[in-house]
């Protein structure tokens, strides 16, 4: 499906913290996140994008879970660059229990199983795995020892030659079972995706990651968060992004003469008001 980024979110950074904290958080900062590593974990420096988010709690996510005595993983084997999807593992103090993180980037291009036990422990222990690598979905389907899963693959942000042509729903992908069938490609026919957020076939919002998380998962939503879960209904969207783009070169140029007409005709009407006086 599509997903609206609610609140204009131009960076992965304020995607990243709207999918944490479930509201728009439109003015808070860009940029990568500062951490440092806690014995099995890591601790993000969580006061600095607590800027401007108004309502939005960031890792709202993570304590939620939390609290419900769920764990958080968090598995970057590209590189220790502070990516911005640790706003998204991380709970409202900063906190990421579980994480592997290449220190070494000139072992980015090896296969996860060259890290081995450090890469996988998030994998096997943890509850909801975070990663800014969608190439982290195979290795983590092969050693979960869950009996069901539900991926979640989320564009965080609009290329800036997106956002240039108007153009600011990005791809979402999710599919849920057992995770050899998902490795097979085996199950149910693709479909299209919807919420009561959007109540559009085919769009959903990123402030419904969250709660779609924490249905899965067996968790309330907070009444803080904004969202609501992701449902699979209808066909799947395979047109709908070219009718959309094809929408918003139309909607300028349209509503201009819209504009345009309505203004002559509130001219005219006050000419004629004003006009015999």
């Amino acid at each position: 499906g599509l997903m609206t980024t609610s609140g204009g979110m131009e960076t992965a950074t304020r995607s990243a913290i709207t999918i944490s904290a479930g509201l728009p958080a439109e003015d808070a900062p860009a940029g990568p996140a500062s951490f440092d590593t806690a014995g099995t974990g890591l601790v993000v420096d969580a006061e600095r994008f607590r800027t401007g988010v108004e309502e939005a709690e960031p890792g709202l996510l993570g304590t939620t879970l939390a609290a419900a005595d769920r764990t958080v993983g968090y598995v970057d084997l590209r590189g220790a660059s502070g990516d911005p999807a640790m706003v998204v593992a991380m709970d409202l103090r900063g906190r990421i229990p579980l994480a592997s993180v290449n220190t070494f980037p000139v072992l980015a291009d090896l296969p996860p199983e060259f890290l081995g036990a450090s890469a996988e422990r998030p994998v096997v222990e943890a509850d909801l795995i975070v990663s800014p690598d969608p190439g982290i979905v195979e290795f983590a389907l092969e050693r979960t020892p869950a009996d069901e899963v539900l991926v979640l693959v989320v564009s965080a942000a609009a290329s800036e030659a997106m956002r240039a042509r108007g153009d600011k729903v990005t791809p979402l992908v999710l599919a849920r079972g057992r995770p050899g069938a998902l490795l097979a490609g085996a199950g149910s026919p693709a479909g299209g995706v919807s919420s009561e957020t959007t109540r559009r076939q085919g769009v959903v919002s990123n402030v419904d990651v969250a709660p779609t998380v924490l249905e899965f998962l067996g968790v309330d939503t907070p009444g803080a968060m904004l969202g609501s879960p992701i449902t699979v209904t209808g066909e799947p969207p395979t047109d709908l992004h070219r009718r959309y783009l094809e929408w918003r070169e139309v909607v300028g140029p349209v509503g201009l003469i819209a504009l345009g007409l309505a203004l002559a005709s509130l001219f005219a009407g006050l000419v004629l008001i004003f006009g015999a006086r």
